[in-house]
């Protein structure tokens, strides 16, 4: 079994929803403290996980929306210094675009909506191992899930700097 630590409020507020622990509140993006307590944070917890085999990944900011766009853009925040040895993301944002996969659940194919062209897909099981990679990927292929057993699984996207990870579920 492996594990995604997940951050899921951020200092400050991430997005001014209840499920970022602070309802109506959306400052990280403006207050340099908050920020440094996620930099802070993330580096205590990649250090003592480091070596850790069953954390496979790190969710920096669950599904972040900037309090203005133009002057913060989300795609740009990165934590500087925190070389993890694990992927990183922030959930929700890839390359500055959600991802979307449709349909899901599916049965035969799915379609990939990110916004890029060129991208990687991983796809594993709940056992964490890899049963399908697909490279050179865009956004108008179809790629076939018929080789799939019922089930949920994890996409893994990876594409110009960027790398997220969504829910599949196959019929």
């Amino acid at each position: 079994m492996y594990v995604i630590l997940d951050l899921h409020g951020g200092p400050g507020g991430i997005n001014g929803f209840i499920n970022s622990g602070q309802a109506v509140v959306n400052n990280y993006w403006t207050d340099a403290t908050a920020q440094q307590r996620t930099i802070n944070l993330w580096k205590a917890i990649a250090n003592r996980y480091k070596t850790n085999p069953a954390v496979a990944a790190y969710d920096l900011l669950n599904e972040p929306l900037s309090s203005n766009q133009a002057l913060y853009p989300i795609h740009q925040f990165g934590i500087s210094g925190a070389k993890m040895g694990q992927t990183s993301t922030i959930h929700g944002v890839f390359a500055g675009n959600d991802v979307a996969i449709a349909p899901n659940p599916a049965s035969g194919s799915i379609n990939l909506k990110t916004g890029l062209n060129n991208y990687h897909i991983e796809i594993y099981n709940t056992n964490g191992t890899l049963v399908t990679t697909k490279d050179n990927v865009n956004d108008t292929d179809s790629i076939s899930t018929k080789q799939l057993q019922a089930g949920t699984y994890v996409i893994k996207i990876t594409g110009q700097g960027k790398s997220t990870s969504k829910k599949l579920i196959i019929n």
